[in-house]
């Protein structure tokens, strides 16, 4: 069943905004093609004729004044169709002001980009600290090393796309959704399910002088990472960015305008990563190296095969094809 709740005060269940022109929803309709038409964001328009933002209690408005009938493929939303009953919203008589009067930025936005450096502060924080005194494994620490390399040179290579300041607006989204299990491991509280087999691998014990099974404790460790954000944290991250950048903007374009940036121009990043993280392994193997421990001469092309294999980046792509469609799936309010 749709996740609901019942606002404090709810409005009356025949309420009817003041100055408004009721409208009939109909199949294929969702807030954000209605709000479109009437020239409103899809907030606005459920604050106007709900008064609230709690998506728990839009839900428990579309079921009960709505009469929404029809549920979202996930079972978590009610959605219009024609058999709602009455099935009536209601739009102001003149369009309300938009919320904000800015336009949508494509290229400069101070606001967006001081959030990403923020985010790329905070991912550079916890790679540092994430790792418990006395830990007998450093798993844990590499994804969180891998994130503070993508957020850097996301930022950094932000020029190359068409709309960098829809992708800083969405850094910190989706990073938070990870900072939450990763703050949740250093704090020993409860984890998110999906991300516990990653975090599980922090009870390992790894010795980076053991060169194969070190490098497959990490690859696994980055696996399990990279698995566990994409396929568990990114559908819904998309969905919350682009709604609050909808709601912080007007003029912005339909969500597929910004999928280019996030497959085909910004695919070498991925390549860059990858490389930054496997030097790292390198350097910290041959670090123990002069220290008197036994390493592999061969160690830097036996990390490159390993952790190529680890961040397979055409399987992370059509993981991240899931998450988009997944999202536009939602944002249409199926």
């Amino acid at each position: 069943m749709p996740i609901e709740k019942a606002p404090k005060n709810p409005l009356p269940q025949a309420y009817v905004p003041p100055a408004s022109i009721r409208y009939k929803v109909t199949d294929g309709d969702s807030w954000l093609s209605v709000a479109a038409k009437f020239k409103m964001t899809p907030a606005a328009l459920i604050e106007f004729n709900f008064k609230t933002q709690d998506p728990a209690e839009i839900n428990w408005y579309l079921r009960r004044n709505v009469g929404c009938r029809k549920q979202t493929a996930d079972g978590k939303n009610w959605m219009f169709s024609s058999n709602a009953g009455p099935g009536v919203i209601y739009r102001p008589q003149q369009a309300a002001p938009p919320t904000v009067v800015r336009e949508a930025p494509t290229k400069v936005c101070p606001e967006e980009l001081d959030a990403a450096n923020e985010t790329l502060r905070k991912s550079q924080e916890v790679a540092n600290t994430i790792l418990q005194p006395r830990a007998t494994s450093d798993c844990p620490y590499w994804f969180a090393r891998l994130y503070q390399y993508i957020t850097m040179y996301e930022i950094q290579d932000r020029e190359a796309l068409s709309y960098p300041c829809f992708v800083l607006h969405f850094i910190p989204v989706f990073y938070d959704s990870y900072f939450v299990a990763a703050d949740a491991f250093m704090k020993k509280a409860n984890i998110p399910a999906h991300w516990r087999e990653h975090f599980n691998m922090a009870g390992l014990f790894t010795d980076p002088a053991q060169i194969m099974p070190y490098m497959n404790a990490v690859t696994n460790s980055v696996i399990t990472g990279v698995t566990a954000h994409i396929k568990g944290d990114m559908a819904p991250s998309l969905e919350k960015a682009y709604r609050s950048f909808s709601a912080k903007y007007s003029s912005v374009p339909p969500f597929d305008t910004y999928k280019p940036d996030f497959f085909d121009r910004n695919r070498p990043i991925f390549e860059k990563v990858r490389l930054a993280l496997i030097n790292e392994v390198v350097n910290r193997a041959t670090g123990l190296a002069m220290m008197g421990k036994s390493v592999d001469p061969n160690f830097a092309s036996k990390a490159a095969d390993v952790m190529n294999m680890g961040l397979n980046v055409d399987e992370i792509y059509g993981w991240r094809e899931d998450a988009w469609r997944t999202a536009r799936f939602r944002l249409e309010g199926h």
